[in-house]
């Protein structure tokens, strides 16, 4: 995320801001209405739900906000599991290894808990990790595990 501060004719601030998320990157102009109220929210690193407008330009498009809010815990609290599948092909001690790696890396006792969906040949199973392994719900944590998995291998439910 990168937050580029101006004036507007009028000395009033406003923010051009470089929004990243798993998918890739958007530009969000934050007009100094909004920026005057949400600009503490505007930082590195800060995970954020932007309502706006699209305004798209010939080969780009921005975000006009109209408002910003964090990811707080009524977002978090309505998440009720990680969902990872898995299809027989994939599944190889080696990739167990590392899933497993990553869980105990960044398993935590206020995540979510994780449910594991493996299509084999002739069955499928569901299974739910024990509390213990259980995942936080965060940008940094499924950006991590969409290098080990597509995601559509991966919800968050």
């Amino acid at each position: 995320t990168e937050v580029k501060v101006k004036r507007t004719q009028r000395g009033e601030l406003w923010a051009n801001v470089e929004l990243s998320d798993l998918d890739g990157t958007v530009n969000l102009l934050v007009f100094p209405n909004v920026y005057r109220e949400k600009m503490e929210l505007l930082t590195e690193g800060n995970v954020v739900v932007v309502e706006g407008e699209v305004r798209e330009e010939d080969e780009s498009s921005s975000i006009i906000a109209r408002d910003i809010t964090t990811l707080n815990e009524k977002v978090f609290d309505a998440v009720r599991e990680i969902t990872i599948r898995l299809y027989d092909e994939e599944i190889t001690d080696e990739f167990l290894e590392k899933l497993k790696s990553f869980i105990e890396e960044h398993r935590a006792p206020n995540g979510k808990p994780v449910i594991i969906e493996a299509k084999l040949k002739d069955c499928f199973v569901k299974l739910q990790l024990h509390p213990d392994y259980s995942l936080p719900v965060s940008a940094e944590v499924l950006k991590e595990l969409k290098k080990i998995l597509p995601p559509e291998r991966i919800s968050v439910n």
